[in-house]
């Protein structure tokens, strides 16, 4: 699986909003739930068969949100209704902040032009906490945008370039909690138009969860490893 860990796709501009956030406002799983076979969130693999998706009544804007397994172990389970099921920690030595599952995004449509965008991302495990706390990043585009990120990358929480860091101290991956994300769209009078919005709720996993993912992990770095043997021995 390819995950692209920060955001280069051409057609996105970055852009600042003039729209203040709603004062107070929580993030609630929002849209239609179901598969998306032509979502491919910028990457090989990812799973599309549980996305938040909202999309107008011509489909000229469809905007999704999913969240997934990072790399190796199990995919993520579901309600059915826009809630996702992780497990907290970090198995990933060689990225030490990162959490063992990602969120993805996708805006599309042919009236995608007409709008501006914010992605809201949250750092902080409290359940129920609001929106103003989220991070977000702004952009606008003239094409489809998706893409798939992990909690633990760096831009995230620093600020500019279109990114406002959440209110709230570094992500630990580690922690047990409540994450929700927001995908909306502004018209250019900065009225909210449309959102997609789901919830992870990431525990701590049985042993032999743990145990599976060890397993997971050893088992591509020994394909890799024949890979890369037999590659030395065609040259």
């Amino acid at each position: 699986m390819r995950l692209v860990r920060n955001l280069r796709t051409p057609v996105l501009a970055l852009v600042v909003l003039a729209a203040p956030l709603v004062a107070h406002s929580q993030i609630v799983p929002t849209g239609t739930f179901g598969p998306q076979p032509t979502m491919s969130f910028n990457g090989n693999g990812i799973p599309n068969h549980a996305v938040m998706v909202n999309s107008n009544s011509n489909s000229s804007l469809t905007l999704g949100l999913t969240a997934h397994q990072r790399v190796a172990g199990p995919n993520l389970n579901n309600n059915g209704a826009g809630i996702f099921y992780a497990s907290a920690g970090n198995p990933f030595a060689s990225f030490p902040t990162y959490a063992s599952w990602n969120f993805g995004f996708f805006v599309g449509g042919t009236a995608i032009t007409q709008y501006s965008y914010k992605l809201f991302y949250d750092f902080d495990p409290a359940v129920g906490n609001l929106q103003s706390s989220h991070g977000d990043l702004s952009f606008s585009t003239t094409g489809t945008a998706q893409n798939s990120f992990n909690l633990g990358m760096g831009f995230l929480g620093m600020g500019g370039g279109g990114v406002t860091p959440p209110a709230f101290s570094q992500f630990n991956p580690n922690a047990e909690g409540q994450y929700t994300f927001a995908l909306v769209a502004y018209q250019l009078t900065g009225a909210e138009f449309a959102r997609a919005a789901i919830q992870v709720n990431s525990t701590v996993p049985e042993p032999s969860t743990y145990a599976l993912m060890a397993a997971g992990l050893a088992g591509l770095g020994f394909f890799a490893r024949r890979r890369r043997s037999g590659a030395t021995l065609v040259s």
